[in-house]
């Protein structure tokens, strides 16, 4: 109940901080919807097996014209040809990109980036807990006005909340597509 608690109000906060969109300095674009379809596998899983994000959405709010505030359910379906898909995951990532080169006053949020990204969610296979700290270095590129694709790595750290165990190391390639609405 608490990870569904902690999913609602970063929920909350993605909505509450979209709403103050129009207190941001003037630009083409705030608020952007997109989607980050993500597959991933663990270790101890047995092959062939992956977890599919069953809400890949993505939430960004454009904070300045270098500075996003970004986040990303995480809903992951534990998939396995011999067994009934089941939930696997369930938390939010949140990030913070700073554009950092390319990006102008009638282009903003088009761009390299590099992103401080925090993430929490409830392994519920295994009964416990994980934090990911890492840093998502990606560009941002726009094929038409309000469209943006995102391709990034994700390097880092992922805590489990156990008795028993290590820090494992974190790494990811995502891609996302999002429409800036506003």
């Amino acid at each position: 109940m608490r990870t569904f608690n902690i999913c609602i109000a970063t929920l909350i906060l993605a909505a509450g901080t979209a709403s103050l969109a129009h207190a941001f300095p003037k630009g083409p674009h705030h608020l952007q919807l997109g989607l980050r379809p993500t597959f991933s596998t663990e270790k101890y899983y047995v092959r062939p097996s992956l977890d599919l994000n069953a809400v890949p959405l993505v939430i960004e709010v454009a904070l300045t014209r270098h500075l996003g505030f970004r986040a990303l359910p995480i809903v992951n379906l534990h998939l396995n040809p011999n067994e009934k898909p089941q939930l696997a995951h369930l938390g939010a990532q949140l990030q913070l990109p700073i554009y950092i080169l390319g990006s102008t006053p009638k282009r903003p949020y088009r761009a390299l980036y590099l992103a401080p990204v925090l993430g929490y969610s409830k392994d519920h296979l295994m009964k416990r807990a994980t934090f990911t700290g890492a840093a998502e270095l990606g560009v941002s590129i726009a094929p038409a006005n309000r469209l943006s694709i995102n391709i990034s790595t994700q390097l880092g750290t992922t805590w489990f909340h156990s008795l028993q165990s290590r820090p494992s190391f974190h790494f990811g390639v995502q891609a996302s597509v999002g429409l800036w609405l506003f």
